[in-house]
């Protein structure tokens, strides 16, 4: 079927790479966890391959982004299983900042660019989307007719204006290449520069149902810790933003936390049989913390600083305020959130780049609420029950 789908569709389709998945899942299930490695690597090569330039509906996509994430927490799985632990922390990092080029609708290629030359990367991008697009389209409808090698030309010469066209400072754009032990990435030797400034790296992942920790222990090696169920933590992180929202809010808002006796939690006004009411959002962040900073002793001993990776609904977690030994975790650890050690290296290159720029000051605020608006006059008015937002919304 797979052959099949590879004939018919192209490697990189969103049903191949479906089909990629549900094998991969099948064969860990089944305890075949290096088939399933091989599978997995396959199928991850293909949709690295059409470098996210395939313009599908916006349905399609989001199903092709979610088969993608499950088939790389069934490719992490399967290493884990095989005791592969270097190979599966830098898999998790290095699909997260795919995962976050995906979100910013980026190309990957293109957030290692100057500024100067993404305008020119990005136009050769949608000539070869738009090449690629038409070649998938007529895969589809089976019409393979004498045109298909003048197409296959043109998406050729398409794909290699995106190549020169991201060559930056003399150097081509880095291969989207499946990163492993032996073919490490230049970004990876972050962890030890961030162990010689006393700091901890602390990655999130999540796989096989359950959210786990990749760490680093002072004496070496890779500390996999499984946190919890996926789906229970869930509800003890949505308690906590609940409880700890600002007081106006939960003056008017009559829902509760309600706790049953599995540990699950629940946000309603009226509680179900066998559930407890919790008002304290300490007891909640003390559950957080219990759940995710004890197990991580051994890498935090002697840091002064944690870098957290944080992933799924552990983005929502407000690790500064976790307690720790008696006090706010920030009352002990410098503290940073970053979305991939890519990205901190990417930030860190940045920061040097601009290390003799003149500093001006500047204002920042956050806790954006992101309603819809409209302008009425002078005054500007919240709907909250209108969810979108448009780009006018925005500038008003």
């Amino acid at each position: 079927q797979l052959a099949s789908l590879i004939a018919i569709h192209g490697a990189g389709h969103p049903e191949t790479i479906r089909a990629f998945t549900n094998h991969t899942i099948t064969l860990n299930k089944t305890g075949r966890h290096d088939e399933a490695i091989l599978s997995a690597e396959e199928g991850l090569r293909s949709m690295l391959a059409i470098r996210r330039t395939l313009d599908f509906d916006a349905r399609i996509t989001t199903a092709w982004q979610r088969d993608t994430r499950r088939l790389v927490e069934a490719y992490l799985f399967a290493l884990i299983k095989n005791k592969r632990y270097p190979d599966a922390f830098l898999v998790a990092e290095f699909f997260k900042a795919r995962q976050l080029a995906d979100r910013l609708t980026l190309d990957a290629g293109e957030l290692r660019l100057p500024e100067e030359q993404r305008k020119q990367y990005r136009s050769a991008l949608r000539e070869l989307s738009r090449v690629e697009q038409e070649l998938a389209i007529r895969r589809n409808l089976n019409q393979r007719g004498m045109d298909m090698a003048g197409l296959e030309a043109k998406r050729q010469r398409a794909a290699d204006a995106v190549k020169l066209a991201g060559t930056g400072q003399d150097k081509p754009v880095q291969t989207e290449v499946l990163p492993t032990a032996k073919t490490i990435p230049p970004w990876a030797s972050l962890v030890r520069t961030l162990a010689e400034e006393k700091t901890a790296y602390v990655s999130f992942v999540r796989f096989n149902g359950w959210l786990h920790a990749l760490s680093f222990p002072r004496e070496g090696g890779i500390l996999l810790t499984q946190i919890a169920p996926a789906e229970k933590f869930q509800t003890l992180v949505a308690a906590t933003r609940h409880l700890i929202g600002p007081v106006v809010s939960r003056s008017t808002n009559k829902k509760k936390v309600w706790k049953s006796s599995d540990g699950k939690y629940r946000i309603a006004e009226t509680s179900q049989e066998g559930e407890a009411e919790i008002r304290d959002v300490e007891i909640l962040l003390e559950e957080i913390a219990n759940q995710l900073l004890k197990p991580l002793a051994p890498s935090l001993a002697d840091r002064q600083g944690i870098v957290f990776s944080p992933d799924d609904v552990l983005a929502h977690v407000p690790f500064a305020a976790l307690p720790y030994k008696g006090k706010a975790l920030v009352e002990s650890f410098r503290i940073a959130l970053v979305p991939s050690l890519e990205t901190l290296q990417r930030i860190r290159v940045k920061a040097k780049q601009t290390s003799n720029m003149v500093l001006r000051p500047v204002l920042a605020f956050g806790g954006a609420r992101y309603e819809r608006l409209e302008k009425y006059s002078q005054l500007i008015y919240i709907q909250h029950e209108k969810p979108s937002l448009s780009l006018m919304d925005i500038k008003a």
